[in-house]
C-alpha cells in the first residue's frame, strides 16, 4: 500500500461531506484535521440513542454513578452538538442504543438496519463521508464501517476512512508513523471494509492544530478520563494527538 506522509494545511477542503461517527466525540479524536478544514459539513452519530425511563447502568458500563442511562446519554448529545457548532459543523443523532443499553443482545441485523437508515439519512448531494474503518475490533466502529461500505458502494459515494482513535494509538504508532517498521499487522483484516485500491495518507498536525484538537475535545468532558486513562494519555501525550491516518482511493485527499 501506497503511504505518503503530509501536513494537515495541505489537505483540500471538502464540500458536500458527511462525517459519520460511531460513536459522539469520534469525528474529532480520530478525523479533526479533515472535520476543520471542511466546508459546511454534517456530522451523523449512529449509536447515539438515549435509553427509555427506568434503564439501568449495567455494571462495567461507562455511565458515572448517581446517573441514569437516559440522562447519560442525553448529556453526551449535548456535548456534541456545542462542540460540533463551534466548528461549524450541523449534528445528526441516529436512534441506535449502545450495546450497555440493549435488552436484546443479538446484533446479528444491526448491519443491514444501520444501512437502511444511513440510505434515507445521507442526501443525494452527498459525495463523501468520512468515518472509522474499525481498528481496535469495537463492534459498534466495525458495524457502522460495514453499513457505510453497503451504502457507498450502492450510491457511489467516495469514502475516506480513518484510523479509529484512541485504538489506533497504541504504542506502534509513533514508531510507524516516523517511518521506523511497518503498518502494525492487525490493522490489515480491519481495512478489509476498505477495499483494495486504496492509499494510506498519514496527516501530520502542527501545534496550532493539535491545541485546536484537543480543546473541542475537552468539551466532550464526560469521556475525557475514559479516553486518557490505562497510562496511554491518549489525549494528553502530544506525541499520540500529532497524527491522523486515513485510507482513501488515491488522488481523493490531493
Amino acid at each position: 500500500m501506497i503511504r505518503r506522509v503530509v501536513p494537515a494545511g495541505t489537505l483540500p477542503v471538502l464540500h458536500d461531506t458527511v462525517f459519520l461517527q460511531p460513536h459522539t466525540d469520534d469525528a474529532v479524536l480520530s478525523s479533526f484535521a479533515l472535520l476543520s478544514r471542511a466546508a459546511r459539513c454534517t456530522v451523523v452519530s449512529v449509536f447515539s440513542g438515549v435509553p427509555a425511563e427506568g434503564v439501568r447502568p449495567v455494571p462495567g458500563g461507562t455511565v458515572p454513578p448517581g446517573m441514569t442511562p437516559r440522562d447519560y446519554m442525553r448529556n453526551r448529545r449535548a456535548e456534541d452538538e456545542a462542540v460540533l457548532r463551534a466548528l461549524g459543523a450541523d449534528s445528526v443523532h441516529l436512534d441506535f442504543l449502545e450495546l450497555q443499553f440493549r435488552d436484546d443482545p443479538d446484533e446479528s441485523g444491526l448491519v443491514d438496519q444501520i444501512s437502511q437508515i444511513l440510505r434515507g439519512t445521507l442526501a443525494p448531494s452527498v459525495r463523501t463521508v468520512v468515518c472509522p474503518v474499525g481498528i481496535g475490533g469495537n463492534p459498534n466502529h466495525s458495524q457502522t464501517a460495514a453499513a457505510l461500505a453497503r451504502v457507498a458502494a450502492d450510491r457511489g459515494i467516495d469514502t475516506v476512512w480513518c484510523a479509529d482513535y484512541p485504538y489506533a494509538a497504541l504504542p506502534q504508532w509513533p514508531d510507524w508513523i516516523d517511518g521506523h517498521g511497518a503498518m502494525p499487522p492487525h490493522w490489515g483484516e480491519m481495512l478489509a471494509v476498505a477495499g483494495d485500491n486504496i492509499e494510506c495518507t498519514v496527516v501530520l498536525l502542527d501545534e496550532d492544530l493539535q491545541g485546536a484538537k484537543a480543546t473541542s475535545f475537552a468539551g466532550y468532558a464526560s469521556q475525557v478520563d475514559a479516553t486518557d486513562r490505562g497510562g496511554e494519555r491518549a489525549v494528553t501525550d502530544p506525541s499520540r494527538i500529532r497524527a491522523e491516518v486515513y485510507f482513501a482511493r488515491p488522488g481523493l485527499l490531493g
